[in-house]
């Protein structure tokens, strides 16, 4: 029982979404790479990445390189800088979007 329990909070948990304050009200855009989903905000040159997807054995080097595409694909500008929270659950990065 214990297993189905813990099973039901990881669920529960991989589909969280809650902004940092700094990004709380502005709306998300879901981009998906490589079958990992996020929830991206963006705001002001910056943007923050939230992982959605659930993924048992999470490998942080592909997971933050699939982070930093998404933030690419969404906002349409290069990320030039970025910090990264936990098990890339979050991934906030600075964004260049001269060209």
């Amino acid at each position: 029982m214990r297993w189905v329990y813990t099973g039901l909070v990881a669920v529960f948990l991989a589909g969280c979404d809650s902004p940092s304050p700094r990004f709380a009200g502005v709306e998300p855009v879901e981009a998906t790479v490589d079958g990992s989903v996020f929830s991206i905000r963006l705001k002001g040159g910056e943007a923050e990445a939230i992982r959605l997807s659930f993924e048992p054995g999470v490998r942080r080097g592909p997971t933050l390189v699939r982070a930093v595409e998404a933030i690419e694909q969404a906002s349409g500008c290069d990320v030039v800088g970025y910090t990264v929270e936990g098990d890339t659950n979050v991934v906030r990065a600075t964004l260049n979007c001269a060209g």
